[in-house]
């Protein structure tokens, strides 16, 4: 039984969650994720510890410490800041699904973060990666600003503005619509409702003010 929770002073990786975390690597596209589930079998983690990020993405984060003899193998400075999420798996103790969130950056796995508030026992034999995206975390906002015009930037809480790969195609995440849903834009300004489970994507007409409104009066 592996325990995910929150530790108040850096410790080690122990055998189980790394294993839990290499088997859900091992379930999505190798030429994508191999690498960084040979990173793990490497021993590339030397502590895990808990970083408070005021960002929804980073809710019970728990960060890397590298070895610096395997990570020194496999960091590559020209790769962004991103995570695979929508990673849902069965609590062993409650029988209720959590998603679990794993991230990366300059080439190397960097941490990982789980969507309970408790302390959790992850059945990796019910590990589901059918509903997984890419969310890209380093600043989008340059891009975006160029997509949207000054009345619809207002509009915007740019905290909440991210680049998410859904089927292959990038998205800016503009605003959440409740259960991992959101209204996002396109690199050509299309807006969309995008959907995770199961994953659809629907373009969605009307100004960015106008589709925000009916978003707003459906989710009251």
């Amino acid at each position: 039984m592996i325990d995910f929770f929150r530790n108040i002073f850096p410790s080690r990786l122990d055998n189980r969650s790394c294993h839990f975390l290499i088997i859900c690597l091992a379930k999505m596209p190798q030429e994508t994720y191999g690498l960084y589930k040979e990173q793990l079998e490497a021993g590339i983690v030397r502590f895990i510890g808990n970083s408070e990020v005021d960002h929804p993405a980073f809710k019970n984060y728990v960060n890397f410490t590298y070895n610096p003899k395997v990570s020194v193998r496999f960091q590559n400075m020209n790769e962004r800041f991103w995570r695979v999420t929508g990673i849902k798996v069965k609590d062993q103790k409650r029988l209720e699904d959590a998603v679990v969130s794993i991230f990366f950056s300059y080439g190397l796995i960097c941490g990982y973060s789980y969507d309970t508030n408790r302390e959790f026992s992850p059945d990796a034999a019910t590990i589901d990666v059918s509903s997984v995206t890419r969310e890209f975390l380093d600043s989008p906002d340059t891009v975006v600003r160029t997509l949207l015009s000054d009345d619809d930037q207002r509009l915007i809480n740019w905290s909440d503005v991210f680049e998410v790969e859904v089927n292959g195609k990038e998205f800016f995440h503009l605003r959440d619509i409740g259960d991992g849903d959101f209204i996002g834009i396109d690199g050509d300004g299309l807006i969309y409702e995008i959907h995770h489970d199961p994953l659809e994507v629907i373009g969605v007409e009307g100004n960015l003010g106008e589709v925000f409104a009916r978003f707003s009066e459906r989710m009251n």
